[in-house]
């Protein structure tokens, strides 16, 4: 289970899935993916005026004895001309995912992003973001059994695993882009927003084997839309659609935001 509440010095937001629906995505992400901003779309990074940082963790399938975990922090810092404009932002991330006991496959990364405003008319504007990141992914092991390892009817732990690692780290250098469309209502706030965003451009190879297998891209969809604005508090549904190679994954949900 994904679990987070974002709280700022302006508002208190609480979002709520409606309806998930995945299969087996390969990068680890969030149920409020919209407070995760460089694992969505860079160009999310040029979208407030305000600095923001932002604290996430996933504790995914906890359950089982050995879940995924999952913190995050990202520091997002508006670019302002002297008017006070806004006409880009930059952000940074550092991400660190464990599965299994004692971190058995562990991927710790950090990733910058730079995006550039373009005004359009009646607070319309597009921004377009690109990022680039450094990752390193860690197998133990140690913390690893197989069925190599059951011999003449009983588990032997000193037996080899069978199989051939040329390797327990790989680094994966990766490059993402991204464009954003929203509305801006008079006060600053967000009426409307969408965008794609296409991750992994360069699908740098992430095999322990030596072998060429690259990391596929990942492509997302999203949007939301503030539908109700009552007594300060703002209801807005959302969505986001995203693939990687075959897995697939359709979330439908809503912001609940007192302002």
């Amino acid at each position: 289970m994904r679990n987070s509440i974002c709280f700022s010095v302006k508002n208190l937001c609480l979002s709520v899935i409606l309806l998930p629906m995945a299969l087996a995505a390969q990068d680890p992400h969030f149920s409020q993916y919209y407070h995760s901003p460089l694992t969505l779309n860079p160009g999310l990074v040029a979208q407030k005026s305000d600095m923001q940082l932002i604290l996430n963790y996933r504790n995914q399938w906890a359950s089982l004895s050995q879940p995924f975990s999952t913190p995050q922090a990202s520091l997002l810092y508006p670019l302002l001309k002297n008017d006070g404009t806004r006409y880009g932002g930059l952000g940074l991330s550092f991400i660190n995912d464990k599965l299994g006991q004692g971190g058995m496959l562990q991927t710790t990364g950090v990733a910058g992003a730079f995006a550039y405003n373009f005004s359009l008319e009646s607070g319309h504007y597009l921004s377009m973001g690109m990022q680039g990141g450094y990752y390193q992914k860690k197998l133990a092991i140690g913390e690893l059994t197989s069925g190599s390892q059951w011999q003449n009817g009983g588990y032997n732990p000193q037996a080899s695993l069978g199989e051939d690692f040329t390797q327990t780290t790989v680094t994966l250098p990766d490059m993402s882009a991204g464009i954003l469309w929203y509305l801006e209502e008079q006060e600053k706030s967000i009426k409307a927003y969408a965008g794609i965003s296409l991750f992994h451009l360069n699908q740098p190879n992430e095999s322990f084997y030596g072998q060429d297998y690259q990391l596929p891209m990942r492509i997302s969809y999203f949007g939301g839309v503030k539908l109700i604005s009552y007594n300060q508090f703002d209801i807005i549904p959302n969505m986001l659609y995203m693939f990687q190679r075959k897995a697939q994954e359709l979330s439908l949900g809503s912001l609940i935001r007192y302002n």
